[in-house]
């Protein structure tokens, strides 16, 4: 038992986020005032443990992660984990308004009537969205999120936790994580509670469409960061440009010699400086179609594909009960290149606002170490580790 003067809020915390390309973490500090951003780091994924969709080697996840935290010095032990959508079944159901108890009892046996079975291939979990007022006839109803996982994957994702020296707290669902982060952003309080947010994950891209500031709906789409490198012939060159910043660091304390032509990497996010991702290994363009444009051009059929799956996901978010969901914009989170003219295009197919994640907007960055420059290009990258870094830090439950 905690004495009541103790403070029992936990003081630090990490999000991790394990993808099939990429393992994020996000570690956040709470201080007096302000909750503190203290460090972000990346890692690619080892290939082999991944077996299809599925993680099967959580000793070499629990490997990478202990790299990347020696290799920013974190020493934090407390730790939340997510999962993507493409691996949950998540539909909404309404019920009566009821004591705590009996509605949980209602939730479950709703849950083993919509979703697969409690056996041993699936857990089931549950959020209670929010309490509203039916308009029809006055009565007090709650809107309930459940959630079908397998089983499999989320015991590995734990177990890589363990392995790894962690001491893990939760594991979330990736849109609900991401939608956390970004409730705290100036994009969120400037523009309103009525949204969708689209987070490009390594193989699956998340649609959550928010209503009055409450998940309402999510929905998996087989669109991940992994097709559209692919399509543009890259990798995700976040150590690129980590090497990059270094070397200019250490030219600013190193004699002027004589001035050299400079080979930059590739900014997957664009930038004026950034070479062609097309240009062949002498520096010249590489041969594209007479139609094709160069850039964002490369990858337009898949913001297309997008853009249509997205209309019609809010058009299904209209339609879900008695309410009416008005998407007044969008907010775009996960990997995605060429960040401007990705942005434009899928506001132009859209035909609604699209503004990129800022998940850490609302969080102290002023401490040692921090890459401004990183977090200017890469934030929308980390709003699902900072979401649960959020809330390990006591933030949201």
């Amino acid at each position: 038992m905690a004495l009541p003067f103790l403070n029992t809020t936990p003081k630090k915390a990490l999000g991790l986020h394990i993808g099939a390309s990429q393992i994020r973490v996000v570690e956040i500090e709470r201080g007096k005032a302000d909750l503190m951003l203290t460090n972000i780091g990346w890692i690619e994924t080892p290939s082999e443990a991944y077996v299809g969709s599925h993680l099967e080697n959580p000793s070499i996840i629990a490997g990478a992660v202990s790299r990347l935290l020696a290799s920013r010095n974190i020493r934090t032990k407390r730790v939340l984990a997510t999962i993507d959508a493409n691996d949950t079944i998540a539909r909404t159901i309404l019920l009566p308004s009821m004591a705590k108890k009996d509605l949980r009892k209602a939730i479950i046996f709703e849950m083993e009537a919509s979703l697969p079975s409690t056996g041993e291939e699936n857990i089931l979990d549950y959020q209670v969205l929010r309490v509203f007022e039916n308009p029809e006839d006055n009565s007090e109803q709650v809107s309930v999120l459940i959630l079908s996982t397998q089983r499999q994957n989320t015991v590995a994702v734990a177990e890589a936790m363990t392995q790894a020296d962690l001491k893990p707290v939760a594991i979330d669902l990736t849109p609900v994580a991401s939608f956390r982060a970004e409730k705290r952003s100036d994009t969120y309080l400037e523009n309103g509670e009525d949204l969708i947010i689209i987070t490009i994950n390594d193989r699956c891209t998340d649609l959550t469409i928010i209503n009055q500031g409450n998940v309402r709906f999510v929905r998996s789409l087989p669109i991940g960061s992994a097709n559209i490198l692919d399509a543009i012939g890259e990798k995700p060159l976040f150590n690129d440009v980590v090497d990059r910043l270094a070397k200019e660091q250490e030219k600013e304390h190193e004699p002027a010699d004589e001035p050299e032509d400079e080979v930059k990497a590739f900014d997957p996010f664009g930038g004026s400086d950034a070479p062609s991702p097309f240009a062949g290994s002498a520096g010249q363009p590489m041969m594209m179609d007479k139609d094709e444009k160069p850039g964002i051009g490369r990858i337009e059929s898949l913001i297309t594909e997008l853009a249509d799956e997205t209309l019609n996901t809010m058009r299904y978010g209209q339609s879900i009960g008695k309410e009416q969901t008005d998407v007044k914009y969008a907010m775009l989170n996960g990997y995605f290149p060429y960040k401007e003219e990705f942005i434009s295009s899928l506001k132009e197919k859209l035909g609604q606002d699209v503004y990129p994640g800022d998940p850490f907007s609302s969080l102290d960055l002023t401490s040692p170490g921090l890459e401004e420059e990183l977090i200017d290009r890469f934030a929308p990258n980390f709003s699902a580790a900072c979401g649960l870094a959020l809330r390990g830090v006591g933030e949201y439950e």
